[in-house]
């Protein structure tokens, strides 16, 4: 298993478009994908669970992943938690 924390780069924090393409992209992993905020811990590959985050701009969030291609897995959700989104990205 391997973690990484990672600050939330989107400057309303994790709201609808980032948390859709979070979940697009842990699905392109067999990892199971896990992130940590807030308190909470949820499967980064649904998108609802990641919502009920409420994370906000600069929360540090901590993503775990175990499987075949952790690796992988932990660099592109890092990217992806550390962009900023417009609606126009979905």
């Amino acid at each position: 298993m391997l973690t990484r924390k990672v600050v939330v780069g989107d400057q309303r924090g994790i709201h609808l478009t980032p948390a859709v393409k979070i979940a697009e992209k842990a699905l392109e992993f067999q990892s199971v994908i896990m992130i940590r905020a807030e308190g909470k811990h949820v499967d980064a590959k649904q998108m609802f669970a990641l919502l009920g985050l409420k994370a906000l701009p600069g929360t540090e969030a901590e993503l775990e992943a175990d499987g075949i291609d952790e690796e992988e897995a932990i660099e592109a959700l890092t990217e992806v938690l550390r962009k900023c989104w417009n609606a126009s990205d979905l």
